[in-house]
């Protein structure tokens, strides 16, 4: 991928609109229409896609499908959501970040203790 000093269009925008983005260090994620995106460096798991790789496009994150997801934001090398009420969090938890009482990083999203 190419650093880039201006803003530049993906080259797969959201299929609807966005209501919030949440950026980490190296990965980005969107909210919009109940339906949460994520691309960038995935090396610590944190676009929830399953797999240590990182994606040049958006991609939907599978386990999101009909449930309410009211926010999303990310840190360095992990994201979290709202989702239905209940927080949930996903990626690096070498200090325990993920909140789920471990430091075993997570590939998808795991509620928080």
């Amino acid at each position: 991928a190419t650093p880039r000093a201006t803003p530049a269009v993906t080259s797969a925008p959201p299929p609807a609109a966005v209501d919030s983005l949440a950026v980490g260090r190296d990965h980005t994620c969107s909210l919009g229409s109940g339906t949460v995106r994520c691309w960038g460096r995935g090396d610590s798991l944190q676009l929830a896609n399953g797999r240590a790789e990182d994606e040049l496009v958006p991609l939907t994150v599978g386990s999101f499908v009909r449930v309410s997801i009211e926010a999303i934001t990310a840190g360095a090398r992990h994201s979290c959501a709202v989702v239905s009420g209940m927080l949930v969090c996903w990626g690096d938890n070498a200090s325990g970040q993920l909140g789920d009482g471990t430091t075993t990083a997570r590939a998808n999203p795991t509620p928080v203790d």
